[in-house]
């Protein structure tokens, strides 16, 4: 996005206050369904004279036409379709600034919700998790270099299934876990400010927040046995909802579970079919990790 109206513009949409955020920062933020639900989550990414917007890989056409709707006709804002040209690489717990070029500059200096750049690629790193994780935007045209250069350092590319496991092994909150769902029952309160200006569905959670906000909770579990995605009714009352599932094999397999919030302290969870779920982290966006 560009336009000096751009910031403005954005306030008015995102569920957090981005005006107060400086040039190669890293702004977080919901967009929220006038129901009050999570369309996405975004990483917003400032700039001098641009702001650019990474969302989830297959909702580029819903975020685009969010933010265009409400510029008002004397307003400057100006929505570009990045899609086609940039790619996103995500490293989990290596060093990898081998590979770049740029001297002026020292990973050990990089703080979370900073970028910089080298060269083409935009960089950034989040010390928040239990393994570093380290981002990198580039141009597309780039990628297969990039690629050969991280395999070179004998990193491994990574299919779906194998990502879904690290992401649960350190908590790493997904589009699975909040699509569709009210912040505060999946960790997501944080980037709930509602002390700044309207913005859809801030009328919801301020009735969710003066009657309680929290119902529920997103939780990360092991258990012997495989169960796929889906509801599940547990033995005490209530429903378990499996987002995201790793099958272990012969070891246990892990999950992300969204379980009602009397159950938090519980140290299992026992399903209506006599299957133990057993709590491993409660995840917040706050606090990752907090261990149960």
């Amino acid at each position: 996005m560009q336009g000096r109206d751009t910031i403005k513009h954005l306030d008015r949409i995102l569920t957090t206050r981005i005006s107060d955020n400086d040039n190669q920062s890293i702004h977080e933020s919901l967009i929220c369904s006038s129901n009050g639900r999570i369309v996405d989550y975004l990483s917003i990414y400032i700039m001098l004279d641009k702001i650019l917007i990474i969302n989830n890989y297959n909702k580029g056409d819903v975020i685009r036409r969010i933010l265009s709707k409400g510029i008002r006709w004397d307003e400057e804002v100006e929505i570009l379709n990045g899609d086609s040209s940039i790619r996103k690489i995500t490293v989990l717990g290596n060093e990898i600034k081998e590979i770049f070029t740029k001297t002026d500059f020292s990973f050990d200096d990089l703080t979370d919700f900073k970028w910089i750049e080298d060269g083409d690629n935009i960089i950034s790193i989040d010390k928040r998790y239990e393994l570093m994780i380290t981002e990198i935007l580039i141009p597309k045209v780039n990628l297969d270099e990039i690629k050969e250069k991280l395999q070179k350092k004998c990193l491994t590319e990574i299919n779906g299934k194998e990502w879904d496991k690290n992401r649960i092994d350190i908590g790493m909150i997904g589009h699975e876990e909040i699509n569709n769902r009210i912040p505060f029952n999946v960790g997501m309160e944080e980037l709930v400010k509602m002390d700044k200006g309207c913005y859809p569905g801030q009328e919801i959670h301020a009735r969710l927040e003066s009657r309680g906000k929290q119902k529920k909770a997103l939780v990360t579990l092991i258990c012997e046995k495989y169960i796929s995605e889906g509801e599940f009714k547990i033995k005490d009352g209530g429903k378990i909802i499996i987002t995201t599932a790793n099958n272990g094999g012969e070891k246990e397999s892990t999950f992300f579970g969204i379980i009602p919030i009397k159950y938090v302290n519980n140290p299992k969870i026992v399903l209506l079919n006599g299957i133990e779920l057993k709590i491993n982290k409660i995840i917040n966006f706050r606090l990752l990790n907090s261990r149960h």
